[in-house]
């Protein structure tokens, strides 16, 4: 009641000898029983605890109530009209389809904000999918490679990362599309493309991770249907058929087996079709 206004800050009455005008704040005294803790909004809205805490460090979701030893701080009412307006936003993606993540994956894999990719779908900026299998808020996804470059071109306007270490090899895999076990780890370790080599300070475990001066000479020198997607907006159908009526061969070096994965340079006769099919 003292942060809704019913006591000033500096009343230093102990609590059973302070009264306020209990007409005036009604409103609020109707409020406080309908009031939630967060396992009773995750799964009002099908969250998880990740997604709710990112939601509201960013200020997308915001609690009645600050107050550190209130275990009920959540309207759902808030959680449940957020999450109708980005199913407004959303349009259906197939749960095989290959390089969409959570919202809260794609922020914690590129270091964008939660708060700054919703503002981007409310202005179009980036489209939301809606896994048809999954319910709620975990259930919209975005495409990695679109906030990737979305992220490129807002970056000039944002404080760099110091961070220079962007996602694990296996994850940048995933958002191009090459989910065959050990066939990105094959690329890099046959020097094929750069990465680096770090321990994981939590699993104490080597792995392979890549920067953005990683990632750079992978999408100059290669490109995979999921890349293709992005770049030219045409159907995935569409850019399978056109590399296998063009004869375009996924990239084997000695024969091996790299997944999807195809020559920049052989490609880019069918970049060119597919725009000019898109523009028709």
């Amino acid at each position: 009641m003292t942060e809704a206004g019913a006591f000033a800050p500096i009343d230093a009455r102990a609590d059973a000898r302070k009264t306020f005008d209990a007409k005036t704040w009604q409103h609020i005294l109707d409020e406080i029983p309908t009031l939630v803790g967060p396992i009773a909004l995750r799964r009002a809205i099908g969250a998880t605890l990740a997604e709710l805490n990112g939601l509201k460090a960013d200020g997308v979701l915001v609690p009645r109530t600050n107050v550190p030893t209130i275990k009920s701080p959540w309207r759902i009412a808030d959680g449940q009209a957020l999450l109708e307006e980005l199913e407004a936003y959303a349009q259906p993606v197939a749960a095989e389809e290959p390089g969409w993540e959570t919202i809260q994956l794609v922020h914690k894999r590129l270091d964008l904000p939660v708060g700054e990719i919703i503002a981007a779908i409310r202005t179009g900026a980036l489209r939301l999918g809606q896994r048809p299998d999954v319910f709620g808020y975990h259930g919209l996804v975005v495409e990695i490679i679109e906030v990737a470059a979305f992220k490129a071109k807002v970056a000039p306007k944002r404080k760099p990362s110091t961070n220079q270490v962007e996602m694990t090899a296996a994850a940048f895999a995933r958002s191009a599309g090459i989910r065959g076990k050990g066939q990105f780890l094959a690329l890099i370790e046959g020097g094929y493309t750069p990465a680096m080599l770090v321990l994981n300070p939590t699993t104490k475990r080597r792995e392979w991770r890549m920067s953005r001066a990683d990632i750079a000479p992978f999408e100059a020198s290669y490109t995979t249907p999921t890349i293709l997607l992005a770049e030219t907006g045409a159907h995935w159908n569409t850019i399978r058929a056109i590399l296998q009526s063009e004869g375009i061969q996924p990239f084997r070096p000695n024969g091996l087996d790299l997944g999807p994965v195809y020559l920049r340079t052989e490609v880019e006769p069918v970049v060119a079709l597919l725009k000019t099919q898109r523009e028709k």
